[in-house]
């Protein structure tokens, strides 16, 4: 099997160091690229843009926070701002420059969960949940699961998770009106296979498997881009 080839770097056009392309910024549409760092010291990154920055990732986790997801990912975050935004945040090199951007002003926080070697991302209000959530990894969550789980089969194989959590809410489990259990169980049958979320920047499905999640969010999106 072939090596995939290295990335492609290229120089700043301010201070001439080498970068690698994916990461440098675009100034003003005028082919001059910058590093991170020189980008926000040009004329190009007035403060309006940077409010719109971090109104845009707040906005974002804000939303995924009625999907009961407390943390996301950074590496998703990036990928969920540029499909939710696709004019203003053109590339995850944006992407990352927001994200930069809501955590110098304190609009989020950054941390590594003990399960995980990826950096995750959460608001303020939730860091500490999703934190604690670590030490409910192991609570044995199958009755939830296998909920989901008929749930999906009644509902041909996929449906919107607002729905899903939902019926979490009224299968009569007083544990089920916690945000931070639903999470427990979405991360734990994700985790063993019993089902799968597809994810847009709006709207999350679930689904028995990944194909029938993403067909659901394909349809409803299709829907809704026709409103």
């Amino acid at each position: 099997k072939e090596s995939a080839p290295p990335p492609e770097t290229i120089c700043c056009s301010n201070c001439d160091g080498l970068f690698f392309k994916t990461k440098m910024l675009d100034g003003a549409g005028d082919g001059e690229m910058y590093c991170e760092s020189c980008y926000k010291a040009t004329d190009v990154w007035t403060d309006s843009k940077r409010k719109m920055a971090v109104n845009f990732v707040v906005t974002m986790l804000t939303t995924l926070e009625q999907y009961d997801d407390l943390f996301i990912p950074e590496g998703l975050l990036r990928k969920l701002l540029c499909s939710g935004w696709p004019a203003e945040c053109e590339t995850k090199a944006v992407a990352s420059l927001w994200i930069r951007e809501a955590l110098e002003v304190e609009a989020i926080d950054q941390y590594k969960r003990s399960s995980s070697k990826t950096s995750c991302i959460s608001l303020p209000h939730l860091t500490q949940l999703a934190v604690g959530s670590t030490s409910l990894e192991n609570i044995d969550t199958s009755k939830e699961e296998d909920y989901i789980v008929n749930m999906l089969w009644s509902g041909k194989g996929a449906l919107p998770r607002l729905e899903v959590i939902a019926g979490l809410q009224n299968m009569g489990e007083e544990r089920m009106m916690s945000s931070v259990m639903r999470s427990t169980v979405f991360l734990n049958g994700i985790h063993k296979g019993k089902f799968f979320v597809a994810k847009a920047p709006h709207i999350q499905t679930v689904g028995l498997t990944y194909e029938d999640a993403l067909q659901l969010l394909n349809d409803i999106t299709e829907i809704e881009d026709r409103l």
